[in-house]
């Protein structure tokens, strides 16, 4: 009987949706407006007509599940309204867990937990290729291993080795090159002047100073690494 009340609800808004035609004239709303809101009413009828059948006799099983219903609504409301903050608890409690993921705090600011070797590691994007690079503000230029830049498709076998430069592994020869863009969470250089060494002569690519002196600053606390844009 209540599933004839939405149809009667219906009918009732088409009726009243030729009688207002003009937009602004069905009780202040525009015809649009009062169209949806009737539609609204008549499908909230529908449904609550059918709920109400299904759990006649059983008022107690009606309200437990309405109110297990409501509380999912209002748990995923709370959960829409503070998107941003879970977010960033998310992000946090990841990059605990997974040393070397960035943080992003805000749109201009990346935090780097250390890893169990007090180095800190981030996975950057370069070139739009992701690279695991040690980030070392002791480097005065982003430097790539040779393997890194052949998966980057440089022409590693016709570059020019002429710079001299002294890594972990000892004096070696580099080549400069240009980067197209270097992205390390929300923050995003491009441009960016950059070497490869020679093959085998460094363990992993290093995010260096090229990079990190376009930034607005860097702090470090303790095992925490800030970079600003």
């Amino acid at each position: 009987m209540l599933g004839w009340a939405g149809f009667v609800l219906i009918i009732l808004a088409g009726l009243s949706f030729l009688i207002f035609a003009n937009p602004g004239d069905a009780f202040g709303m525009t015809s649009d407006q009062f169209g949806e809101l009737a539609y609204l009413s008549a499908l909230a009828a529908a449904i609550g007509g059918s709920v109400l059948v299904q759990y006649r006799g059983r008022f107690s099983s009606a309200v437990r599940h309405l109110a297990m219903w409501l509380g999912i609504a209002l748990a995923i409301l709370i959960f829409y309204t503070y998107k941003d903050q879970f977010q960033t608890i998310a992000m946090r409690v990841a990059g605990t867990l997974v040393p070397g993921l960035a943080t992003i705090e805000d749109a201009g600011t990346v935090t780097l937990r250390a890893g169990r070797n007090g180095h800190f590691t981030a996975r950057v994007q370069v070139n739009g290729t992701v690279l695991p690079m040690l980030v070392d503000t002791g480097a005065s230029v982003v430097t790539l291993t040779y393997e890194d830049a052949r998966k980057l498709g440089f022409p590693v076998a016709d570059l020019s080795f002429s710079v001299a430069v002294r890594t972990a592994n000892g004096e070696t020869r580099a080549a400069r090159i240009k980067l197209r863009e270097v992205a390390l969470g929300s923050l995003v250089e491009r441009n960016v002047t950059a070497l490869v060494t020679r093959q085998g002569r460094l363990d992993e690519s290093l995010l260096g100073m090229s990079f990190i002196n376009r930034l607005r600053g860097f702090e470090l606390r303790g095992d925490i690494l800030i970079l600003k844009r």
